[in-house]
């Protein structure tokens, strides 16, 4: 998710006055709480979103796996495919990026070069693509592995119009190579490695440019722990952000996500296993969601909902923004319930007050805090939550997307909400 750093201002008593509650099950639209931005014709899910400087908002995403679309305010939400009705979009991973010409550009992963058929039974050739709104969505091919699999691209673009791309990939002979690719002015694209292990697998990347248009990346890594590992550019030089080491094999610290604040502070987020009880099997118990900046020396930070600990809560999947205020954003997933009943929400928290969060979502029937749901979840409809993402523009609105589903229900819908919207700004 690639965010401009823009202004917004908030009151701390307004934004935490109260459970803001959006009843979204069934994929209808919920009149002005929030939008269903994709159709009916497929299951839809891990949106991304961008704002262009005007406060339109835009999104990407992929349906069924296989295909990427998008859809924007500007243009009435109205979807467009990406791949013109092909389907060789691999895994649903998009991102999404939008200039100060308010140029729309989405980069995805593609199979349509794998190998055939694949070496040992896995996919070769996972290439990766992007397109803009000002070419009529022509497709430009970032790279050309045909033995390779990329994951994880993230898009950003300079003022000069120079593309960044990161992605992380390997072969099928050795464990992953993190890379950063990038055009200057049509002069094609040119790779250079940000981290490379032949022992340790590398995860979940994310990508920021800064102020001065260098890159600036996050990533996991580790075998039985996994770490999160932060590298900007020109040099990349590899600084491991979580400061509690381990040798626990259930420790990790995934799923990380980068913003960058109008001093060129670099701000990172993750998801954190380190106090997951040591019993817990196969299913974490436990997981929490930590902060940490550059101005701090990467001091370590637990926020969002910090005082409920309870074992089935798990806090997932973080994404982030910076504002020109320097206040940041922070939206992540909530699981909540037992094993056989599970429910998840959206909660924000922001900077103001890292120690509390509001719940996004909540799918009752009638609008009830979300305390009293947790009772409730057999017999209410289960929410189900595959990927969100936030943005914040510059006239002060919290733009918000996510993927959801009722637990009966088969195909994931796309949503769009703004603190506007829920009035909590």
């Amino acid at each position: 998710m690639k965010s401009i750093i823009l202004k917004v201002t908030m009151s701390l008593v307004c934004l935490f006055c109260g459970m803001l509650i959006l009843s979204s099950c069934g994929g209808s639209d919920g009149g002005d709480l929030y939008k269903l931005v994709s159709s009916s014709s497929g299951s839809d899910s891990n949106p991304v979103i961008a704002v262009d400087s005007g406060g339109g908002a835009h999104v990407a995403w992929s349906r069924d796996g296989e295909k990427v679309m998008y859809a924007g305010s500007p243009g009435g939400w109205s979807e467009v495919d990406l791949l013109d009705g092909n389907t060789t979009a691999y895994g649903g991973e998009t991102d999404i990026f939008v200039d100060s010409n308010h140029v729309v550009y989405v980069a995805w992963l593609d199979n349509r070069n794998e190998w055939d058929p694949p070496t040992g039974g896995n996919l070769q050739g996972i290439d990766v693509f992007y397109a803009a709104s000002d070419t009529g969505w022509t497709e430009t091919l970032v790279t050309n592995g045909t033995t390779f699999r990329c994951f994880d691209p993230s898009i950003a673009v300079t003022s000069t119009g120079d593309v960044h791309v990161t992605y992380r990939r390997y072969t099928h002979e050795s464990t992953g190579n993190k890379h950063y690719c990038h055009v200057d002015s049509g002069s094609g694209w040119s790779e250079t490695v940000i981290s490379e292990s032949e022992n340790n697998w590398l995860y979940y990347s994310d990508m920021v440019l800064d102020n001065g248009n260098n890159v600036q990346t996050v990533f996991s890594t580790g075998t039985d722990v996994e770490h999160v590992i932060y590298a900007g550019g020109p040099g990349f030089t590899n600084v491991m952000l979580d400061d509690s080491t381990t040798s626990n094999w259930w420790d990790d610290r995934i799923s990380p996500a980068i913003a960058v604040g109008p001093t060129n502070i670099i701000h990172a987020v993750w998801k954190d296993q380190r106090n997951t009880d040591t019993g817990y099997g196969s299913t974490p118990n436990r997981t929490e969601i930590y902060y940490a900046n550059s101005s701090t020396g990467w001091t370590n930070l637990e926020i969002g909902n910090t005082t409920d600990h309870a074992e089935p809560w798990r806090k997932n999947t973080p994404s982030i923004a910076v504002d020109q205020s320097g206040v940041v954003h922070v939206l992540f997933v909530q699981q909540e319930g037992t094993e056989m009943h599970w429910q998840e929400n959206l909660f924000y928290t922001n900077s103001l007050d890292w120690g509390t969060a509001i719940n996004i979502t909540n799918i009752a029937e009638d609008p009830v805090e979300v305390e009293e749901m947790k009772g409730m979840l057999e017999s209410q409809c289960r929410l189900s939550v595959s990927q969100q993402a936030l943005a914040v523009s510059a006239d002060g609105v919290v733009h918000i997307t996510w993927a959801q589903r009722c637990a009966d229900e088969e195909d994931y819908r796309v949503y769009y909400t703004n603190s506007n919207m829920l009035s909590f700004n």
